[in-house]
């Protein structure tokens, strides 16, 4: 019932909080997903401290199995990041894959309980697509991106013409 002269308030419902994106644990690799990108992170069991990342854009593939690969990315004092976003006619795909990767880090970060991951330096690398990928997000993660490794993708072209940005981290 309405009081005279009065009038019913109405509620308006809040949007609900986002959740936090849950961080798994299978042995020595993290995983999480970020705004429709799949991150997955491989830390070597014996650091104590990561010194880089070594990411790759477009496969969210990791393993913890004793390999060359591994054996190297271990010795090096380096963590092995797999991304992968879903729906890859989304958008920005740089621009989401940087930003999933901004959000993600200090999850890993709480997570594994290597609070050096945020700020810590990173090489990129991928095939094809994933080549454009590592290009892209270390020319927008200039800060951060020590180098990337572009296979069978365009890198830019000629560097003689190339965009400044494009020029401020070394590629291969």
């Amino acid at each position: 019932r309405v009081p005279v002269g009065g009038c019913k308030r109405l509620r308006i419902a809040e949007p609900a909080a986002q959740a936090k994106p849950e961080v798994q644990r299978k042995g020595d690799i993290w995983s999480v997903a970020v705004d429709g990108v799949d991150l997955n992170l491989w830390i070597p069991p014996h650091l104590q401290e990561l010194r880089g990342l070594l990411i790759k854009p477009a496969d969210k593939k990791v393993s913890d199995q004793q390999t060359a690969w591994t054996a190297a990315v271990a010795a090096w004092g380096l963590g092995e990041l797999g991304m992968l976003l879903r729906d890859m006619n989304r958008g920005n795909r740089p621009k989401i894959l940087s930003d999933a990767l901004r959000k993600a880090l200090p999850l890993l970060a709480e997570a594994s309980r290597h609070k050096e991951l945020p700020d810590l330096p990173f090489a990129a690398l991928g095939f094809s697509k994933g080549g454009g990928w590592a290009r892209d997000l270390s020319r927008i993660q200039a800060d951060r991106a020590i180098g990337y490794v572009n296979v069978c993708c365009l890198m830019g072209g000629d560097p003689n013409k190339a965009a400044q940005e494009y020029l401020n981290v070394p590629g291969m």
